[in-house]
C-alpha cells in the first residue's frame, strides 16, 4: 500500500489521504485536473481538432490514483465481516 501511495505522490502535489467521520477514505490532490489534456488544435481547424480529441490519451495521474484505490480495496476487503443489522 505504501508503495502505491508513494508512486501516486510522484505524479501529484499536495496529495492528501484522510478518513472522514463516516470512516470513508478521501483521496485528493490539488495541483491540476487529472483528466484534462492539452490539445494542439482548436475549433479553428475542426478536422484536426476532431482527430486529436478522438485519439487515446494516457492519463498517468488518474491511472495511478485508480491503482491506489484498487490496492486499498484489495487489502481492506472485509466481505466476510458480520455487520450488526
Amino acid at each position: 500500500i505504501l508503495e502505491k501511495i508513494l508512486e501516486l505522490g510522484k505524479y501529484t502535489k499536495y496529495l492528501s489521504l484522510r478518513f472522514n467521520e463516516a470512516g470513508h477514505l478521501c483521496i485528493s490532490f490539488s495541483d491540476f485536473d487529472p483528466i484534462s489534456c492539452r490539445t494542439q488544435h482548436d475549433l479553428r481547424y475542426p478536422d484536426r481538432f476532431a482527430d486529436e480529441i478522438t485519439r487515446p490519451v494516457r492519463q498517468e495521474v488518474l491511472k495511478h490514483a485508480i491503482d491506489l484505490m484498487h490496492t486499498l480495496i484489495k487489502h481492506s476487503d472485509n466481505n466476510f465481516e458480520q455487520r450488526n443489522q
